[in-house]
């Protein structure tokens, strides 16, 4: 990995572009934009122990947002390769693979784009609960 260190305005994603990075914030805050968001609010903000850049390297896509640095901070950054090279041998892929097909039997979810459902599946986290709970 290496570290990047980013100041408040710069651009790290551009929505569009081809991926070459995973990133994993150490410090700042970083927001994130989409080109159809009328209001040119952020939709979600990345701060200490988050990640993003993953969807473009998993599935070879553009990348799906513009990722700007809010707070200056650190990032590290992670090349394609390796990311690859991780995501196969821990078989992390698999684990998301799973909740994606999961979501595509979910009817209201019918609607979303592959690249949403990856992202939805991204976020998710298995919780286990006892009867009563």
């Amino acid at each position: 990995m290496i570290e990047v260190s980013c100041d408040a305005e710069d651009v790290i994603i551009s929505q569009g572009e081809d991926g070459d990075h995973f990133y994993l914030v150490d410090s700042g805050a970083y927001q994130v934009f989409l080109k159809q968001a009328e209001d040119g609010k952020p939709v979600a903000t990345y701060e200490s122990g988050k990640s993003f850049g993953e969807l473009a390297l998993l599935y070879n896509s553009p990348r799906a947002a513009t990722i700007t640095c809010k707070t200056a901070g650190t990032l590290w950054a992670l090349e394609r390769k390796a990311f690859r090279h991780v995501m196969v041998n821990t078989g992390a892929g698999d684990l998301k693979a799973k909740a994606e097909n999961f979501l595509k039997t979910v009817e209201i979810l019918s609607q979303l784009t592959d690249s949403q459902r990856a992202s939805l599946a991204s976020v998710m986290e298995e919780l286990t609960f006892s009867d009563g709970e």
